[in-house]
């Protein structure tokens, strides 16, 4: 998985996602998912703290503080840059498709987002069967 798409499902909130709908042995899946993801998002947060530590800015300074060294912005947007190019291993077992709907509907907004239902699906369902 794409540390792109790791930062875009914690910034999303699926953390807090719910998936009480699955049978015990896919919610179980479910949670070991997300847990992995938990600690993919919080060594990838370290990692970007650790650069900006490294080119002396701070978080304002990326929203656009005053008197801000462009070139220490750029350096750290470099290293970010190939951060999130970057491929993480993000153990999941695939869960059956058909129980997908499910865990839709029990976290409404946060899957409406096409980008977190495209990462979901790709990365924690298996391809649906046509029976």
């Amino acid at each position: 998985m794409k540390n792109k798409d790791i930062i875009t499902l914690g910034n999303a909130g699926f953390f807090q996602a719910k998936a009480h709908s699955l049978p015990v042995a896919h919610f179980y899946k479910f949670l070991k998912f997300k847990r992995n993801l938990q600690k993919a998002y919080y060594e990838i947060s370290k990692t970007q703290e650790d650069f900006m530590k490294e080119a002396g800015i701070t978080r304002k300074d990326l929203m656009g503080g005053k008197d801000v060294d462009q070139d220490a912005i750029e350096r750290y947007f470099a290293l970010n840059g190939q951060l999130i190019a970057e491929d993480t291993v993000v153990f999941a077992v695939k869960i059956p498709f058909e129980l997908y709907k499910g865990i839709y509907d029990e976290n409404g907004a946060l899957f409406e987002n096409p980008a977190v239902e495209e990462i979901i699906l790709n990365n924690l369902f298996a391809e649906p069967t046509d029976d």
